[in-house]
This record gives structure tokens, sequence and C-alpha cells, in this order.
């Protein structure tokens, strides 16, 4: 038995695979995620006649999702009362935080590369009389290393740092009727299958 697919299904077969692919790795913003936003704003310039000028400049803001529309993400930034509506069309860029992490196997693998840096130096300064001056800058390299490592394992735990992974807004439904009523009252329609 002979199975033909014309060129249109094998298309829309292939774009379907290729959609499925890139579904799987893209993280989408939901609301209430605390995101990192890069933004393109028009700010403007005054200059000692008193003109206005305005230009584009990149800004990055960040804060909560609290809402997700069609074209625009209510935003709430940090150390801000009310949220604001950002156009998607103004964001270059959108990251959602993995929280904060300590890391103290960098923090140690840092501390012994810069204690066995040191211990080599003071290897090399130092006289050791009856042992080899190899021998002599060896032993300071390891022990620095050692001492340098448990020193950075320390920092490391003691420091965290927020992860930040790249993420875009969920793709709209395609049968969805969003209608912005005014501030206060918003109607969503969504039929599903």
């Amino acid at each position: 038995m002979t199975v033909r697919i014309g060129p249109l299904s094998a298309a829309a077969l292939l774009l379907a695979c290729a959609s499925a692919l890139h579904a799987s790795d893209t993280t989408f913003v939901r609301q209430g995620e605390r995101v990192r936003l890069k933004l393109e704003e028009l700010t403007p310039i005054y200059d000692e006649s008193g003109s206005v000028w305005f230009r584009w400049r990149s800004v990055q803001r960040t804060g909560e999702a609290t809402g997700i529309a069609s074209d625009t993400l209510v935003f709430l930034p940090e150390q801000a009362d009310a949220p604001e509506r950002i156009p998607l069309s103004a964001i270059t860029a959108m990251e959602v935080s993995e929280g904060r992490r300590s890391n103290p196997g960098k923090g140690a693998w840092i501390g012994a590369l810069a204690g066995a840096a040191a211990g080599f130096g003071v290897g090399a300064a130092v006289q050791c009389g009856e042992v080899a001056q190899g021998a002599c800058m060896l032993l300071g390299a390891g022990m620095g290393a050692g001492g340098g490592a448990l020193l950075g394992l320390g920092v490391g735990a003691a420091i965290t740092t927020e992860r930040w992974v790249e993420a875009e807004l969920p793709p709209p439904s395609p049968l969805a009727l969003d209608i912005g009523l005014g501030a206060s009252v918003r109607l969503s329609v969504s039929l599903r299958p």
C-alpha cells in the first residue's frame, strides 16, 4: 500500500512538527510571575533654549506580570503601587525569574584557583632551605588551593543571585474575544474545543 502526501499536506505536517518542537523549549510568562522586561521607551530631552526633543532609549524594568491581554502586558513594577499597561510592541526581550540561589561549588572553584595562584607566588618568594624551590612552590599552591576552596565555598553559599530564563507571552487563543469596558471592568470570552 502506498500513501501519497501532497505538497500542502507535507508543509502542514512539517509546520506542526516544528511548532511542537519550539513549544517544548519555550518558557511562557504566567500571571503573577516575577519578570524582567527590556523595553524601548520614548524619552524627552530638554535643551538650554527650552526646546524638547524625543529619542528612543532601551530600559530594563523588573516587577510582576499581573495580567496578560492580547496586545498588552499588565505589569506591576518593583516599589510601585499601581500596575501599568505595557504594549507588547514595546517589549524587546522578556525573562522570568527562577528564584534566588546560592552557588557554593562555583565559589569553591574560584577560591581554589585564586588560592593556588597566591600560594604559588608565596612559595616562589620564600626561601625553602633544603627543599627544592619547585617543591616549595607546589606545596604553597596546594595549601593555597585548599584554603581558597574553603573560603570560596563559604562565600558562594552566602551570596545568592537571581536566575533568569528567556520567556515569551503565551500565544493568543485563536477563538478568543477580549473587550476592555473601562478601567475596572473587563469582559473576556474564550471558546474551547
